[in-house]
């Protein structure tokens, strides 16, 4: 089955989710918004390529790429979903999302995936979103596995300096 918004009969290319979803677009979308996709040859009837995501992380992101709207970002999970699909090739046009106020209210994850990807200045905006944390809470275990050791003793010489 095919999305009403990426089915058009015209396109060479066709993408398959985890859930079986067929999505048809035309290939410049992903040969020019993509890494992964440049020099990829389409040709007219393609077979589907295999996209090992769900359809809520391959349509978000695909419609991203194509410039249709988006509804707003509701939770981190989606969001690394995207990231992860996107730093195969894609991550420029999902990296502004990272500082919308709805992920700016669990500062600490949005640190985490600041410091994964290198993006400095995203991870400095949320420090100071992070000094009323305590960072030692069990509920915070999780994210703190995720952040490289020497990032982590700034972080927290960064905390205690400022709380």
């Amino acid at each position: 089955t095919y999305p009403p918004t990426f089915n058009a009969p015209d396109t060479d290319a066709i993408l398959s989710s985890l859930d079986n979803t067929l999505y048809r677009l035309p290939s410049p979308v992903l040969r020019c918004t993509t890494f992964v996709f440049p020099s990829f040859m389409f040709e007219p009837p393609s077979k589907p390529i295999s996209i090992h995501k769900h359809d809520t992380i391959l349509e978000r992101l695909l419609r991203i790429l194509s410039g249709l709207a988006i509804a707003p970002w509701c939770t981190f999970d989606n969001l690394e979903g995207v990231l992860s699909l996107a730093e195969t090739g894609a991550i420029d046009v999902v990296h502004a999302s990272i500082a919308a106020p709805v992920f700016l209210r669990e500062p600490l994850r949005v640190f985490a995936i600041a410091m994964q990807f290198g993006w400095d200045e995203e991870a400095e905006l949320t420090l100071k979103h992070m000094l009323d944390l305590s960072l030692h809470e069990v509920q915070h275990q999780e994210v703190l596995r995720r952040i490289p050791m020497h990032v982590l003793v700034r972080l927290f010489n960064f905390h205690r300096q400022r709380r």
